[in-house]
């Protein structure tokens, strides 16, 4: 209402300026043609001076009561409550967060699956987490060992380092026994929505020599990021296996083998008996060498081919020729042979047999006159295969029985000949006698090799291993080097263990057999202490030759 009066006042001011900006100018203009119009205006512009001074006077007034009503008591009849602020009511927004791996590397993201793990091994792998929110959150990462019984061994041990990698330096987060390790935890700060990409490095590790009690353990492990009552993700069945206890390898499969040697001359001949006269008697000799990993039976048998009565009188004698005399194996009818003995395994995997067969004509009559028979002699090794024959045996009566001169005296057996005695290094599955090249060692450290020496020998002999290594090298005064004689069917040797440089004399005894060649396996390991080694030998190299010596 004020404002109104206020308007209307200003108005009628304005409307009064106007009116007498217009007589001025009109008076001024008929000034010419009337005489008393200058004092006429001037009385006019009197009257309007007052007229403009009162309208003035009202206007300050007016004024003055609008500001009292704005500073003062408001006046009869109106409400004023001023300082009112009203701003627009924010919507309401729910708090959300969600994870997700980032897999555009094939290289991030996986499961651990680490074999044969030794102190000092170690193995990293990267997870790319993608975080999307709106509000302030944690986000949390752990690795949770499963429950059974046979993972526990190994968590004693087993260490995780958890670090977050930035273009500004990398974080540490955790480094210690994974059993020892809580959820991790970064913090998500955003009051809109927000997404941050996090890269974790994983690492497990082992960081002391692995004693054995701890050889061939397992562990299985879940690992997980997660935000409270939000989102979840995972990698599940981490596996850890730590190395076995070093076995040496199987010795190759022994493929039975049998093949005629020859010993002397006439050795492995057919019988041929012509003329026989009663007591008439005919000697040969057979001569084997039977390849065997484990005991077998050798069967001696005879085939007829070409039957006659003959058969009735013809006798056979077979002996099995020994160092120590001869032992009868068959002695009987030459068509009821059949005969087996067992050829003991030894460490040789070989035998050689020599056999001493003897047919004798015994009740020979005219009956038997110019009758004739042939027969073949085998050979076999039971259960198998293997089989040698002498074929054609022949044997034809006289023409008229008489009585027959002295049989001769029949040959000494073969001497087996002398055996000259050497050593050499020799080759088998598993047993390659390859040298040591190990780089990049740490401390801790160990590589191991496998050796065969072969022994010829009719006597007991002494081997002697030893290692030559230049004193000067720096890594003398810590490399070490572990050797064991790994003895089949039985608990290995441990001949040596100590520091290279001092390995100068690690004997091994073989005693004289049946068998000439011994073989003698070696596990032969090298190491350094971890508590010994430090920066001081980083980048050294040692060179060293083994070597074995008849004593």
């Amino acid at each position: 209402m004020a404002n109104n009066i206020f308007q209307k006042l200003v108005s009628s001011v304005g409307s009064a300026m106007s009116k007498f900006i217009a007589i001025a100018k009109f008076e001024k203009i008929t000034d010419n043609a009337d005489p008393d119009a200058p004092i006429k205006r001037i009385n006019n512009m009197k009257r309007i001076a007052v007229m403009i001074g009162l309208l003035i006077l009202v206007l300050i007034i007016v004024i003055l009561l609008l500001r009292g009503c704005q500073g003062g008591e408001p006046p009869h009849g109106s409400v004023d409550i001023p300082g009112n602020v009203i701003d627009p009511i924010p919507p309401v927004v729910t708090p959300k967060a969600d994870l997700e791996f980032n897999n555009t590397n094939a290289e991030e993201n996986l499961s651990f699956d680490v074999e044969g793990m030794n102190g000092g091994d170690s193995k990293s792998i990267l997870y790319r987490v993608k975080a999307t929110y709106n509000s302030d959150f944690v986000l949390k990462y752990d690795m949770t060992i499963r429950e059974d019984e046979e993972f526990q061994k190994l968590a004693e041990i087993l260490k995780i380092k958890v670090e977050l990698v930035k273009t500004d330096g990398d974080a540490l987060l955790y480094d210690g026994l994974l059993t020892d390790m809580s959820a991790v935890e970064i913090d998500l700060n955003a009051d809109k929505d927000t997404t941050t990409e996090y890269l974790f490095r994983i690492t497990m590790y082992l960081d002391a020599p692995l004693s054995e009690q701890y050889y061939g353990q397992k562990l299985i492990a879940d690992m997980s990021w997660w935000i409270e009552e939000q989102d979840n993700i995972s990698i599940a069945n981490n596996e850890f296996t730590t190395i076995s206890k070093t076995i040496p390898p199987d010795p190759p499969a022994i493929i039975p083998n049998l093949s005629f040697i020859t010993k002397n001359e006439g050795d492995n001949t057919a019988f041929d008996m012509r003329h026989i006269m009663n007591s008439d008697s005919q000697t040969r000799y057979f001569s084997f060498e039977v390849t065997h990993g484990e005991d077998v039976k050798m069967a001696i048998t005879n085939a007829i081919v070409t039957d006659s009565k003959l058969k009735e009188v013809l006798k056979v004698k077979v002996e099995l020729v020994g160092e120590n005399g001869n032992t009868t194996l068959y002695e009987g009818l030459l068509k009821d042979l059949n005969v087996e003995h067992t050829l003991t395994k030894n460490d040789n995997n070989k035998t050689a047999v020599y056999y001493k067969v003897t047919v004798i004509a015994d009740g020979l009559t005219e009956d038997y006159c110019e009758t004739k028979l042939v027969c073949d002699l085998s050979w076999t090794l039971d259960g198998t295969s293997e089989q040698l024959k002498v074929p054609s045996n022949s044997f034809v009566a006289y023409d008229k029985p008489v009585t027959p001169p002295d049989p001769p005296t029949p040959p000494d057996p073969p001497t087996p000949p002398e055996v000259a005695t050497s050593i050499e290094l020799t080759a088998k599955d598993g047993y390659d006698n390859v040298p040591f090249s190990v780089d990049n060692m740490l401390p801790g450290d160990n590589a191991t090799q496998y050796y065969c020496v072969s022994v010829t020998h009719d006597s007991t002999e002494t081997v002697r291993f030893y290692i030559n290594v230049d004193t000067a090298q720096n890594l003398t005064a810590v490399m070490r080097v572990k050797v064991e004689q790994l003895i089949p069917d039985a608990e290995d040797k441990i001949l040596y263990d100590g520091l290279m440089k001092d390995c100068t004399a690690v004997d091994v005894n073989v005693t004289a057999s049946s068998e000439t060649v011994t073989p003698i396996y070696y596990r032969i390991t090298v190491y350094t202490n971890g508590a010994e080694v430090g920066n001081e030998y980083a980048g050294e190299s040692l060179t060293a030759d083994f070597s074995w010596q008849l004593q």
